[in-house]
C-alpha cells in the first residue's frame, strides 16, 4: 500500500486554496469547456509506402476507435467494425489481407466518436504479381482436441486467416498477428463457434508484401458438427467512460478460458450500466475477472457452473448483482490514491482535451476533456483510497 498522507498535504499546501475538485462542476466556466474542440474527422489518409496495401491516417484527438472501409474499382470490398485505438499515425493493419486482385483501391475512415466519414483517400493501384502463396493443405481436426483445426505450413506465409460458415451461411472470419507463418492451428470452439449447427472452415495464407507475393487462395473446406455444449453466464457492470471497452474473462487456475467483448462501446460519457454474456461455458469452477482502463479490477471467485444458465443479476449479493468498478486507477497499480490524483491535477493534463500530449486516461468520464468533473470522480468517497475488488460467489 502506498503512503500518501505527506504527498496530499503537500499538494493542497501548494494550491493554498480550496482545491477545485471539491467544487461542483456546475460552478466552473461552461464557456471554457464549450470552447474546446470536438472530435473531428480523420485527416491525411494515405497508402503506406513501406507496407503495400496498408492504409494510414492521423489519429483524431479524443477518438480511440475507427471504422475502415475499402473499395476496389469503386465497389465496396471490406468494412471493419469500430475497433482499434492509439495515437499519432494509425494503420489499418489487417486491410492488405483483403487485397487479392489487380485494381485501384481507395479507402475511407470514420472516427468512433464522431460519426463523419472522411474524404476518400488517394488511390492505391495494385497489380497482382505472378508469385502467389499456395493454399494451405492437410486440414484436419486434432485428435486430442476435437475442435482445434490444424494444417500444413505454407512456405513464405506470414500469417493465416480462418473463415467459418454455419449451415452454409457466412459466420465469421479472423486473422491474428503475423508470426512468420509458424502458427498452423486454431481453436475454433473458443474463437468462432456459437450455437448448434454444421460448421465449415477454410484457411488462407497471407503475405507480408502483396506486391512481391500475393495472398494465397482459400484451402479446401473441412466440416464439423457443433452440438451446443455448456451454459450461458451473464451479468452487468457499472463503470465510467463507456467509450472505453471493458474486458470480461473467465479463468481457471489463473488461465483465461473465455473472453467476452459483448460489452458494447458506446458513444456516451459518464457512468453507465452495461451487460455481458458468455455462451457455451463448460461445467467447472471459475473466477470472473473484469478489467478496464483507469478502473480498478473486479474479481468474483468460485463461480461453479453446472447444467443451468447463470444470471449474476439475480444474485442476492449486491456486489455481484451489479458490479460497480472503482474509477481512478490511472497508473494501473491497483490503487486509487494521491499518485492518480496528482496525475489528473498536473499542468500537463488538467483543463486539456483528452488526447496527447495529455494523458487520455485522465478523462475518467469519457467526455473528451480532463477537468473538474474527472477530479470529482477520483476524489469521491466511493473511489478515493480504494483498491481492486475481490468477492466470493455463493452459488
Amino acid at each position: 500500500m502506498k503512503k500518501h498522507g505527506f504527498k496530499i498535504a503537500a499538494l493542497l499546501l501548494t494550491l493554498a486554496i480550496t482545491p477545485p475538485f471539491l467544487v461542483s462542476a456546475a460552478n466552473t466556466d461552461p464557456a471554457a469547456d464549450s470552447a474546446l474542440p470536438k472530435v473531428g474527422t480523420p485527416q491525411n489518409l494515405v497508402w503506406s509506402s513501406t507496407t503495400h496495401g496498408q492504409p494510414e491516417w492521423d489519429s483524431v484527438p479524443g477518438a480511440g476507435l475507427y471504422r475502415l472501409t475499402i473499395y476496389k474499382d469503386g465497389s465496396l470490398i471490406y468494412q471493419s467494425s469500430m475497433s482499434g485505438s492509439g495515437t499519432g499515425r494509425i494503420s489499418g493493419i489487417s486491410s492488405y489481407q483483403e487485397i487479392m486482385e489487380s485494381g485501384t483501391y481507395t479507402f475511407t475512415v470514420q472516427a468512433g466518436t464522431d460519426g463523419d466519414i472522411s474524404e476518400v483517400s488517394p488511390p492505391y493501384v495494385y497489380t497482382k504479381p505472378s508469385a502467389v502463396l499456395a493454399a494451405p493443405t492437410g486440414l484436419k481436426w486434432d485428435p486430442a482436441h476435437p475442435t482445434v483445426l490444424t494444417w500444413n505450413q505454407v512456405a513464405n506465409a506470414d500469417g493465416y486467416r480462418v473463415e467459418a460458415l454455419q449451415d452454409g451461411e457466412f459466420y465469421s472470419n479472423t486473422s491474428w498477428d503475423y508470426e512468420g507463418g509458424g502458427k498452423t492451428s486454431y481453436d475454433t470452439w473458443k474463437e468462432q463457434m456459437g450455437p448448434t449447427g454444421d460448421y465449415t472452415f477454410r484457411v488462407r495464407a497471407l503475405s507480408r508484401d502483396i506486391e512481391v507475393c500475393a495472398n494465397g487462395p482459400w484451402s479446401d473446406e473441412i466440416s464439423l458438427y457443433r452440438e451446443d455444449a455448456g451454459v450461458s453466464l451473464s451479468g452487468k457492470i457499472k463503470a465510467y467512460n463507456p467509450n472505453s471497452a471493458a474486458t470480461v474473462q473467465l479463468l481457471q487456475n489463473n488461465a483465461v478460458l473465455y473472453n467476452t467483448t459483448s460489452i458494447a462501446v458506446a458513444d456516451e460519457s459518464g457512468q453507465v450500466e452495461q451487460d455481458f454474456r458468455f455462451e457455451n461455458v463448460a461445467p467447472g469452477t471459475y473466477a470472473l475477472r473484469i478489467t478496464k482502463s483507469a478502473h480498478a479490477s473486479y474479481i468474483v471467485n468460485n463461480i461453479t457452473v453446472t447444467d443451468q444458465n447463470i444470471d449474476l443479476t439475480q444474485s442476492g449479493q449486491a456486489q455481484i448483482k451489479l458490479m460497480t468498478l472503482l474509477t481512478g486507477d490511472i497508473d494501473g497499480d491497483g490503487f486509487i490514491n494521491v499518485s492518480d490524483l496528482n496525475t489528473v491535477w498536473s499542468r500537463a493534463n488538467y483543463n486539456k482535451p483528452a488526447a496527447l500530449p495529455a494523458n487520455p486516461l485522465c478523462d475518467l468520464n469519457g467526455d473528451g476533456f480532463i477537468n473538474v468533473t474527472d477530479l470529482n470522480i477520483l476524489w469521491s468517497r466511493a473511489n478515493y483510497n480504494k483498491s481492486a475488488v475481490a468477492v466470493d460467489y455463493n452459488n
